[in-house]
């Protein structure tokens, strides 16, 4: 395993979803295993992330995520170091409350425009984000719908 992280797998008592233990507050009340599955049976994603193999850190104030991809496939996401990952994403927790609304503001509709007006900052591998730009979009989707319960 990649992440010091587990999935209990047991439905609590007040019926959410099983979580990671460490699993960002932005993303909580989501079954860990289930995104990572419902990301590879997407198949925009997987078009558009054959060959990937790379780390991408995402910072949640005050908490990290860290997507591991391999041969195309999302392999893992959890908690982690964003510092050694290929590319990172950086905003302030309302940008990424913004961001993950199911109809957000202007610019926050897609990575692009959130990284070039709002406050979010990439850093990194930008020839790496740029080429699966497509398929980090389509994670992106997903993690929309599961956040918002449409999953």
């Amino acid at each position: 395993m990649i992440f010091d992280h587990n999935i209990d797998g047991v439905e609590p008592q007040d019926g959410k979803r099983s979580v990671a233990k460490g699993w960002p507050e932005l993303m909580r009340g989501i079954d860990a295993a289930a995104f990572v599955a419902e990301v590879n049976a997407d198949p925009e994603f997987r078009l558009a992330a054959r060959y990937w193999n790379a780390k991408v850190g995402l910072n949640f104030p005050p908490d990290n995520l860290v997507l591991a991809f391999e041969n195309g496939a999302l392999i893992e996401a959890g908690p982690g170091d964003t510092a050694t990952a290929d590319i990172r994403l950086t905003a302030p927790e309302g940008s990424w409350l913004e961001f993950l609304k199911p109809v957000p503001l202007p610019f926050h509709h897609g990575m692009l425009p959130a990284i070039v007006r709002q406050g979010f900052a990439l850093d990194g591998d930008v020839v790496l984000w740029t080429t699966y730009y497509g398929a980090l979009s389509r994670v992106f989707a997903i993690m929309k719908t599961l956040v918002n319960g449409q999953g």
